[in-house]
């Protein structure tokens, strides 16, 4: 479950058989049904960790890799989309490639092909110890500077 709804409704402060309820209610589309196929002991079934994994598992095992990769590599800033939109766009996108640790330069190379101004990039090219940070800076300042 998102921890930040968690926070704010006070969930995390209730019991976990109530949690694990409240889950099974907030996801609905055929959650009891679901919930009734992980065959859980007792104990199990009341444990917000064991049901919220369990779930998790449910949901996340039919993502292709692949696909999720070939999306993130096709990603380009479109036509009236802004720098920030597409940086954005990308993190959203990366986060199920299982890069591991080469995640963050995933972005940024994917920056320098995609991101419309084509000489910032070059510029940002010539950069051999260029960070992902550095580079959406770079971005974003090319873009104020151009909308003033």
């Amino acid at each position: 479950m998102v921890p930040r709804f968690g926070t704010v409704s006070a969930l995390t402060e209730k019991e976990e058989s109530i949690q694990v309820k409240i889950l099974i209610y907030i996801i609905r589309n055929e959650a009891e049904n679901i919930f009734n196929t992980f065959q859980l002991p007792s104990d199990d079934e009341k444990k917000f960790k064991t049901v919220s994994d369990k779930f998790s598992e449910h949901f996340v095992k039919g993502r292709n890799t692949i696909l999720k990769r070939s999306r993130f590599n096709h990603k380009k800033q479109m036509d009236g989309e802004s720098a920030d939109s597409c940086i954005t766009d990308l993190h959203a996108l990366v986060e199920h490639c299982n890069y591991g640790i080469l995640k963050d330069k995933m972005i940024r190379d994917r920056m320098l092909v995609g991101i419309g101004d084509s000489g910032l990039p070059q510029k940002l090219k010539l950069d051999p110890e260029l960070a992902l940070e550095k580079a959406v800076s770079q971005v974003r300042q090319k873009e104020a500077v151009l909308k003033q």
